[in-house]
């Protein structure tokens, strides 16, 4: 109940000052020269605060909105985890993960399914590979 009065308060603080601000800029208009000081500094206040609480109120509601906003995006995260499969070698066991196939630039390619208990080569490696078989290709189709 508390932050549905807290939300109904941020949405109506703008529109408040709002009409604070215009029912001021009507008085002041509708004010003749022999009118008291006094009500002059009356008014001008009505307009400053006015101006005030819109500010004041879109302030409160995009912090309200971001508040939701991140809410909403840590409810979205999900824990991601990687495969890991402990495999005795010579009587110790290791940990090993799940080698992911080669790197592709476009991932066009399908991956190799074969199962590898070895660790993937690095990056660097890889494009060497790769490279030196489009240098082969060529190679062959201009002969």
């Amino acid at each position: 109940m508390k932050k549905q009065l807290w939300s109904l308060a941020c949405m109506l603080l703008p529109f408040a000052g709002f009409l604070l601000t215009c029912l001021g800029a009507y008085l002041l208009s509708m004010q003749s020269v022999n009118d008291f000081l006094w009500r002059s500094i009356v008014i001008y206040v009505m307009i400053a605060i006015g101006l005030l609480a819109m500010l004041f109120g879109v302030f409160l509601s995009l912090l309200q909105f971001e508040k939701k906003k991140k809410k909403c995006q840590r409810s979205q995260e999900y824990p991601v985890s990687t495969p890991q499969v402990v495999v005795p070698t010579d009587g110790i066991y290791i940990p090993m993960s799940l080698a992911p196939p080669l790197y592709s630039q476009n991932n066009s390619e399908i991956p190799d399914s074969s199962w590898c208990w070895e660790q993937p080569p690095p990056y660097s490696q890889a494009v060497q590979m790769q490279q030196g078989q489009r240098q082969q290709e060529e190679a062959a189709s201009a002969h």
